[in-house]
């Protein structure tokens, strides 16, 4: 498994992140943010890297030693990013395969986090975040597309492959939040019990 060292370098207006990965082997990986803020990563001629999105980073390394580094107007307290995953890179696996499996890794870390919304507010959040209800629906059609990809290709990592069948977009719930109508109980007080008089 890859081990992880990170510094921060704070300036006047920013603080600057650098991270050094060490691997015996080629890995994917995904660098999780352990800090509130917005992340400034790297571009090339104006465009952001492939792999970064707001909760992180997604993206392949080599054997030995990886920089990866990126600035953020946060002050992190403690160790600013963590290795949420890793995985060894199959030896000989297709380019075009290890391209689409990338893209549905980062579909799937959407997916969960939808999925993992549990209150009105976290959920009203999550659909804003990747867009309104028309890109949930659209996510939500893609990660069945890819489900039923990978149940057909032997050469998806089996970890993609369980997390596809695990992860669940409640669809139908988002869609009664966007129409204004919550899918979650309410715990409001909505008057005295049955068969009790006011006082």
């Amino acid at each position: 498994m890859p081990t992880l060292t990170a510094t921060t370098v704070e300036g006047d207006r920013a603080t600057f992140v650098e991270v050094v990965l060490w691997a015996d082997r080629p890995h994917r990986v995904r660098l999780g943010l352990r800090f509130d803020g917005p992340v400034w990563p790297p571009r090339t001629n104006g465009t952001v890297e492939k792999g970064w999105g707001r909760d992180g980073l997604i993206t392949e390394i080599g054997a030995g030693r990886t920089a990866i580094g990126f600035a953020t107007s946060a002050r992190p307290d403690g160790d600013p990013v963590e290795l949420v995953r890793s995985k060894p890179i199959p030896d000989g696996l297709p380019a075009g395969i290890a391209a689409w499996v990338d893209r549905v890794e980062g579909r799937l870390e959407t997916a969960e986090r939808l999925g993992n919304a549990d209150d009105l507010p976290t959920a009203t959040e999550a659909i804003a975040s990747v867009g309104g209800l028309s890109a949930v629906e659209r996510l939500a059609a893609e990660i069945a597309r890819d489900r039923r990809l990978a149940a057909r290709l032997s050469v998806v990592p089996d970890d993609v492959r369980e997390r596809l069948e695990a992860v669940e977009i409640p669809a139908s719930t988002f869609a009664r939040i966007a129409s204004g109508t919550s899918g979650w109980d309410s715990d409001a007080d909505t008057g005295p019990p049955s068969g009790s008089s006011p006082l």
